[in-house]
């Protein structure tokens, strides 16, 4: 352990005294945000270019890891979570594609999400806003904010239903028990408290979130509700070019489950199973800034407690407790090297201990595996020049880790159809990715175009095999491959006029598996192609309209790479694509502001399948007003 320290000790010397560029990043502000108008995160990510959907998470590039940071600290990157973020609360997002764990640690080998949310407070203001949508979902919301001197106070407070969510297609689906008798929804109500004081050179925050999420997936005995509470205290400081900038988090998450037997109709919509599981987090973050370097510290501390009950008699099935102890260092140096060349060298270290794990079951007693200690570290070198006439060359190469977390090595879940199995065998995955490309500026126009390539080994996927029961297990599939390219355009015309349009085309493959009959096949969720085509004008008093089509190739559902299994049942996705339009309008009276939004979803109705068995709802209407006082 010594030596260990020593060596990250002398490579962050390293770090800190190599000269190199800033970290290539698209930023989306919170003006775009209010005039993109998406009905959710996910809407305006998958926009972008080389962001997609991926089997309930994001993907970049091909590469369904990425890592996502809420304020400085880490956040679940997975669909359901992600919904939870309202877009009204972001004040910023940067997307970094490519390895990230340089920087972001585990989860980013894909890339990475950093999400800065709202401050509240200021000025004295009041804003309401409701939405509503042809498939009966609405969102009511209310935001008060005031300045006491200086201190500065805000409360917000949100009620909503969405008809959107899980939307598993009932006439094609192998596994009985994700087949949908009613309709799905998720319920949210949040409510928000936060108070700040300071300015610029010295400043505080301190803010409560308290929530209640309902998931409700189409079974009248299958759904989750979760209750949060999570505080949060940052500050800041200032001396001129250095800034320091810390923050500690608290999740408290109750989660309650009920499981059915599985079947589609009669008793197997019966219940079966209660699930219950407390997660609690402790989180601190500390970045100093003094140019050309960045320096960074993490410490946090997870819990997990679960439990599974058999309905009728309440006994324990089986019961799970651990704890997660992660301390991680980066640093980074960037700036100019000569001749316009820029660049960037980062690292950072990582270790993961795995705590107290123990394991109940009945007849088995309780089981205590031992301590599991990972460490690694990520460094990334990135490269920049500024060519002249508008145009810019860039280049990094990375490298990414992700470690298998308690619940896939340990846990387990049995039900009459489905059986989740533990795999203490779980091995790390671990990456390499390297990107090159261009960009050019000039006359109201900017393209850009990059190469990237991924290959990592010892990829971890869950693994389900169809029958009855469905068997589930996270496994590592060997080594895999993304490759592509990515292209951009956006272009201010006259009158108004603006337009923009991304592509991404990915080639996925297994290289090496345990299962010789996958080698060589694509990875499940990933299409060949996609792309997105916009354009907007404004015009008169404040008037926006805008219109989307995006198109998607045609993607498998495991790495079977099966297009029609011998039920008849289609694990190929067909190609597919939607149009979107929106227009907005502002308005003034009485002294108060407000903007009424149109937007028409899908307008013409495609129900394509475009993640897991699951079917695009068709065409919606939404109607949006918004009122500040």
């Amino acid at each position: 352990m010594v030596r260990r320290g020593l060596l990250i000790g002398a490579v962050a010397c390293m770090l800190a005294a190599l000269p190199a560029r800033g970290q290539e990043v698209e930023v989306i502000g919170r003006d775009e945000i209010a005039a993109l108008h998406p009905s959710s995160l996910i809407e305006l990510l998958t926009r972008r270019v080389g962001i997609s959907e991926s089997g309930g998470n994001l993907a970049i590039r091909g590469v369904p890891k990425v890592a996502v940071q809420v304020d400085g600290h880490a956040w679940d990157s997975t669909l359901v979570a992600l919904e939870r973020l309202r877009v009204e609360d972001i004040e910023r997002i940067e997307i970094y594609r490519g390895a990230a764990s340089a920087r972001f640690g585990a989860q980013a080998l894909g890339g990475a999400l950093a999400i800065t949310t709202r401050r509240q407070g200021g000025k004295t203001r009041l804003a309401a806003s409701q939405t509503g949508d042809s498939l009966g979902g609405h969102q009511s919301r209310i935001e008060a904010e005031t300045g006491l001197d200086r201190v500065t106070l805000g409360l917000t407070a949100e009620d909503s239903r969405h008809w959107r969510t899980f939307n598993i297609d009932p006439d094609n689906n192998p596994f009985d028990h994700l087949a949908p008798v009613e309709r799905s929804y998720t319920d949210r109500r949040v409510v928000k408290a936060e108070a700040g004081t300071g300015d610029d050179d010295l400043n505080a925050r301190l803010g409560l979130e308290v929530a209640q999420d309902a998931f409700h997936w189409g079974r009248p005995n299958y759904y989750r509700d979760d209750t949060s509470a999570i505080p949060h205290l940052s500050v800041g400081a200032a001396w001129g070019e250095t800034t320091l900038a810390g923050s500690v988090e608290v999740h408290d998450v109750n989660i309650n489950m009920l499981r059915d037997k599985g079947g589609r109709d009669g008793a197997g919509l019966d219940p079966n199973m209660r699930l219950w599981e407390h997660d609690q987090s402790l989180a601190s973050a500390w970045e100093l800034r003094a140019k050309p370097v960045r320096l960074g510290l993490n410490y946090r501390w997870d819990t997990e407690d679960s439990e599974q009950t058999d309905y009728a008699s309440g006994a324990s099935l089986f019961r799970m407790y651990d704890a997660i102890e992660t301390v991680s260092a980066d640093s980074a140096v960037a700036g100019e090297l000569f001749g316009g060349l820029r660049g960037e060298l980062a690292g950072r270290w990582d270790r993961y201990r795995y705590l107290d794990t123990r394991l109940e079951s009945p007849g088995g007693g309780v089981v205590r595996p031992e301590t599991v200690e990972l460490s690694a570290f990520n460094p990334k070198v990135s490269l920049g020049w500024a060519a002249g006439g508008g145009v810019d060359l860039h280049g990094s190469v990375g490298k990414g880790f992700v470690p298998p977390s308690p619940s896939s090595l340990y846990y387990r879940e049995a039900s009459p159809t489905l059986v989740t199995l533990a795999n203490p065998n779980l091995r790390p995955e671990k990456s390499w990715t390297w990107d090159v490309g261009a960009s050019a500026e000039g006359d109201g126009v900017k393209a850009g175009v990059t190469l990237f390539h991924t290959l990592w080994r010892d990829k971890m996927e869950a693994v389900t095999t169809p029958g009855t029961p469905a068997i589930a297990q996270m496994r590592n599939i060997g080594s895999s491959r993304s490759r592509g390219v990515e292209l951009s355009m956006a272009a201010a015309l006259d009158d108004g006029w603006s337009a923009e349009a991304n592509a991404t085309f990915t080639d996925t493959r297994i290289l090496q598996s345990a299962d010789r009959e996958t080698v060589g096949n694509r990875l499940p969720n990933m299409p060949t192609a996609r792309g997105t085509l916009a354009v907007a004008r404004r015009w008169g008093e404040g008037w926006n309209a805008r219109t989307q089509m995006t198109a998607v190739s045609s993607q498998f559902t495991d790495s079977r790479n099966l297009d029609v299994d011998a039920n008849g049942t289609r694990w190929r996705k067909d190609a597919y694509w939607t149009m979107d339009a929106q227009v907005s309008h502002p308005l003034t009276f009485d002294g108060a502001e407000a903007e009424a939004v149109l937007a028409v979803d899908n307008v013409f109705d495609c129900r394509y399948e475009k993640k897991f068995f699951e079917i695009d709802p068709g065409r919606v209407i939404r109607l949006q007003a918004v009122v500040k006082f």
